[in-house]
């Protein structure tokens, strides 16, 4: 097989340099045939296996992510059946096919698994929210609106999130999300803050109350309750 190359004055000087350190060689006795000879050995060494090393990476990369996400629906699945407090590592595992060595290279515990996906959640809702008009006030129906529909996408999550005993963290991360949202960090007031976390408060608590109901009711119709208390109590 024929192969060409076209090298510049800097790459063959590297390519000397190369041949210097492999073949332990004075730099003054390599010449144009030990460079035509062994360039193609330096590039395969040098470039190819670099960038077989980072590829590589990557496919461990891709394959942890399928791993933690056969982990997490393997959960879901599992407290479908038990509760949460007798679901042990081996279960998870088991369930997902994968080993304990991949758990344990995850995660600390089994909370960790529903913490994290809460984090990539979180960020899916403010990446889709950044899309969309500037932000007026945080009571519009508007927001509330594309709050639980939001929710209603996510409620298999959020449900387990609550039945793990893990309700508080939902509501802290609904509150910070918010308070970052539409409280200026320099100007915002303690009232503000105060207002802005009561607001979380009803939006978790009537989340939930619409869970116990099998969501009977739509997004439109919790979004305009909730909307309509907003403007009687001012």
């Amino acid at each position: 097989m024929k192969f060409c190359l076209a090298l510049n004055s800097y790459k063959i000087l590297i390519v000397k340099y190369w041949i210097v350190k492999k073949n332990k060689i004075p730099y003054n006795d390599v010449t144009d045939c030990n460079i035509k000879r062994e360039t193609f050995q330096y590039l395969q060494e040098k470039y190819f296996i670099r960038n077989g090393v980072i590829a590589m990476k990557k496919r461990i990369s891709q394959t942890n992510i399928q791993v933690k996400q056969d982990m997490y629906k393997a959960l879901l699945r599992l407290m479908g059946d038990k509760a949460f407090s007798s679901i042990s590592v081996s279960d998870i595992t088991s369930e997902a096919n994968v080993s304990r060595m991949s758990f344990y290279r995850n995660y600390n515990a089994i909370e960790d698994i529903l913490t994290e996906h809460l984090v990539e959640v979180v960020e899916e809702y403010r990446a889709k929210e950044s899309d969309t008009e500037s932000k007026t006030v945080f009571y519009e129906k508007k927001y509330m609106l594309r709050c639980f529909r939001f929710f209603y996408l996510h409620r298999e999550f959020i449900d387990a999130l609550i039945t793990a005993g893990m309700g508080d963290l939902f509501l802290a991360k609904i509150t910070e999300y918010l308070i970052q949202k539409w409280i200026d960090v320099e100007k915002g007031t303690r009232e503000e803050n105060l207002r802005i976390s009561a607001f979380a408060g009803a939006i978790y608590n009537m989340y939930r109350e619409w869970s116990k109901g099998d969501f009977l009711e739509l997004p439109e119709d919790v979004a305009t309750i909730l909307y309509d208390l907003r403007k009687q109590t001012g």
